[in-house]
């Protein structure tokens, strides 16, 4: 299930719009879900695996994504903070990608981190519920 959540993950993350260069932070919320819900190893291979996922889909240079990805993963599994990582980590995420890609620091930076407040939270929101579904589904079959 890990396997198949990350692929169709992947791909509704490049097929849903981005606004403002703010997309759906697909990945990060399957990451983050993961670091809570997985064991310790599950958790870790899967944030660097999306990571790894989150770099080549939006072109990013190499391993940009994966601290970051385990940063959250730990945040949201060691605090107990769950779903509400997502206030932080995916505003935070943008300014990550500011610091270590000069171009993206432009004037926009600051739109880009209110606009990626709420569409963190419902990304999260939507991916959890979904996860959470899938999960049962895949336990009966």
């Amino acid at each position: 299930m890990s396997l198949a959540t990350l692929i169709f993950g992947a791909a509704l993350e490049e097929m849903l719009p981005k606004w403002f260069g703010v997309g759906f932070p697909v990945l990060l919320a399957l990451a983050i879900l993961n670091g809570i819900r997985g064991t310790l190893p599950v958790a870790v291979i899967y944030a660097v695996a999306a990571a790894g996922f989150e770099d080549s889909l939006a072109s990013l240079p190499y391993l940009t994504s994966v601290l970051y990805f385990l940063g959250a993963a730990a945040l949201a599994r060691w605090t107990r903070l769950g779903g509400l990582t997502m206030l932080v980590a995916y505003p935070a995420y943008q300014l990550w990608l500011a610091v270590w890609i000069p171009s993206l620091a432009s004037g926009a930076l600051f739109g880009r981190f209110l606009l990626s407040i709420p569409v963190g939270m419902a990304t999260s929101f939507i991916v959890g519920s979904v996860f959470l579904w899938l999960e049962r589904r895949a336990a009966t079959a």
